[in-house]
């Protein structure tokens, strides 16, 4: 199953007058860029305007490229346990092996400067399953 057949059942929460850029768009335009390393809404933007005859293989983008501004509302209007719940069945058909009996390596890091009096320490947790590589 495809990124975009999965992401097809998100329901868009805009106002349909104010549609300029397909859901479809959006998606694809920051799965690609985020992949490619973009860290901020401006860079998922400069990533499409450089990528914008790549992107049009797989979606016409008839309006061009969406401001940072727009992907930024719009990720706030979706439902993120839908998208979340989403984004584990796309991993989960995209996955080709089960993982269950592999070897997944583990890797903790605790972020310098991230404590601040009451406030912990922040965390981070990969999983990297080499087989299926992913992380």
């Amino acid at each position: 199953m495809d990124f975009l057949d999965v992401f097809g059942q998100l329901d868009d929460p805009r106002i349909e007058r104010k549609k300029l850029h397909p859901m479809p768009e959006i998606l694809l335009l920051t799965l690609c860029a985020v992949i490619c390393g973009a860290e901020s809404w401006n860079d998922i933007e400069e990533f499409g305007k450089a990528k914008l005859d790549f992107l049009r293989q797989y979606l016409p983008y008839q309006n061009g490229i969406p401001s940072d501004d727009t992907l930024r509302r719009f990720f706030r209007a979706i439902d993120a346990s839908q998208f979340q719940r989403l984004f584990v069945q796309w991993i989960r058909a995209w996955l080709s092996s089960d993982v269950t009996h592999k070897v997944v390596a583990i890797d903790g890091k605790t972020l310098r400067g991230s404590h601040d009096s009451d406030v912990l320490r922040i965390h981070l947790i990969s999983a990297f399953a080499s087989e299926a590589g992913i992380v």
